[in-house]
């Protein structure tokens, strides 16, 4: 059949009124709804799906720098003080994501410090860190601070392992600050499938 360029438009506009008709219909007996009910499930579940790899990830990378610490400190000599106890968590820094790291004694006194550009702090700049830091790593091996602001607006979180002699007598704890912003660009490093 051949329709001339009149007859083309006017069959082309009724197929548009007729398609927009039946959408509207549609419209008006809810049909839209199990579509977006099924639009709006599929982007819940990715985003679920999202949040499940993204703590995949940061369980990963905590896990990681919790067994580096124990590593470190299993390593320790029997003094705490030692020079070669130094020179090893001095060595952790090469971590980006370990901020500040340090050793304390049984009182939470810091005997050791160093930040990531190196610098060891004398006695008067160390702190005594709190006793739940020292009682939760000393029980359950590992402890987390809450996350904290520094004097330079950088949210701190500070995890801590117990040092223990070749005897098994209890010496103090190993810890490092991590960094939120190093955190973040070191995860952002690691795929989850």
């Amino acid at each position: 059949i051949s329709m001339h360029h009149g007859e083309q438009r006017i069959f082309a506009q009724s197929v548009a009124y007729l398609i927009i008709g039946i959408l509207l219909v549609g419209i008006n007996f809810g049909w839209y709804i199990p579509i977006a009910n099924i639009l709006r499930t599929n982007t819940a579940n990715d985003e679920v799906r999202a949040a499940e790899r993204a703590g995949s990830a940061i369980n990963s990378f905590l896990d990681n720098k919790v067994s580096n610490l124990r590593v470190i400190a299993r390593s320790f000599s029997d003094s705490i003080l030692a020079t070669e106890n130094r020179a090893l968590a001095d060595g952790l820094l090469r971590e980006p994501a370990f901020n500040r790291v340090f050793i304390a004694d049984v009182d939470g006194r810091e005997v050791f410090v160093a930040d990531r550009f190196r610098t060891i702090f004398p006695d008067e700049y160390a702190q005594v860190r709190e006793p739940r830091l020292l009682s939760e790593s000393r029980e359950k091996g590992v402890s987390f601070s809450e996350v904290y602001i520094t004097e330079r607006f950088e949210p701190i979180v500070t995890i801590a392992v117990p040092i223990f002699s070749s005897s098994g007598e209890y010496l103090g704890i190993l810890g490092a600050d991590l960094s939120a912003k190093n955190t973040l660009d070191s995860i952002k490093e690691i795929s989850i499938d």
